[in-house]
């Protein structure tokens, strides 16, 4: 045999041998590229799953805080109103509130049992 056939082999088998160690490393890398794409996917997929849930919550707590508010404007637009219906009742209609005497209670209700005792205004003066 010829050393310099020899000698080429040898070359080429170990050129080949590092372009499959170079493959192989390439190979690894694109592996290793992929777990990873693939592990900051599934998080962000569960942060984005997270946000959205908190999301849903704030806005159900927003619609919750609108009707409660709406019920305060109403609940406080009554009493603003009440004294002034108060003033007409009084100063228009020359209603007045009953006093202890013109007062019945539910005893005196039971005893009367009909209405003839009482006047149009429903107030008993016996």
């Amino acid at each position: 045999m010829n050393p310099s056939a020899d000698s080429d082999l040898h070359e080429y088998t170990t050129e080949r041998m590092s372009l499959v160690g170079l493959y192989r490393l390439i190979v690894a890398g694109l592996l290793l590229g992929i777990l990873i794409t693939g592990v900051m996917i599934a998080t962000q997929t569960q942060k984005r799953h997270q946000t959205y849930q908190e999301l849903t919550r704030l806005r159900q707590q927003l619609a919750n805080m609108q009707v409660e508010e709406s019920r305060l404007l109403i609940e406080q637009q009554t009493f603003s109103a009440t004294p002034q219906v108060a003033r007409r009742a009084v100063g228009e209609l020359g209603m007045h509130y009953p006093t202890k005497k013109e007062q019945i209670n539910q005893d005196e209700w039971g005893e009367l049992g009909n209405l003839d005792n009482l006047d149009n205004t429903g107030v008993s003066y016996e």
